[in-house]
């Protein structure tokens, strides 16, 4: 039986840039387990996220300033519709770039690793 797979789709700056491959987002809450004489405890951290991908199908035509912002700086708002059709909009930040070209197949790939705090999640 075929199964339909879904590609993850990114925005930058609210506006729609394309579907990731090979993604990989993670969510740490860096809560942690505390001992105490009094019992084990779980202290409340404050979250972090992190989505790397390898690979952007952008949407045609679209143009965004994704090194400008990097070197530079920047926090953008990056939104990911990943998971059970929810958004998740997070204040990231560009961690690494890292741009692969390969000529006999006209493919330009890489890897990006975005870093941010707690997403806010909709939907």
């Amino acid at each position: 039986m075929a199964s339909k797979v879904r590609a993850a789709a990114i925005f930058y700056k609210g506006k729609r840039v394309g579907l990731m491959q090979d993604v990989t987002y993670d969510l740490d809450t860096n809560d942690a387990l505390e001992q105490t004489d009094d019992g084990t405890y779980f202290t409340d951290g404050r979250a972090t996220s992190k989505v790397s991908f390898g690979a952007l199908i952008p949407v045609a035509g679209l143009r965004i300033t994704a090194y400008s912002d990097a070197l530079a700086k920047n926090d953008v708002t990056i939104q990911l519709g990943i998971v059970d059709g929810s958004v998740h909009t997070i204040v990231m930040r560009a961690k690494t770039f890292a741009v692969k070209s390969e000529v006999a197949s006209g493919k330009l790939t890489g890897n990006f690793e975005y870093m941010g705090g707690q997403p806010t999640i909709t939907g």
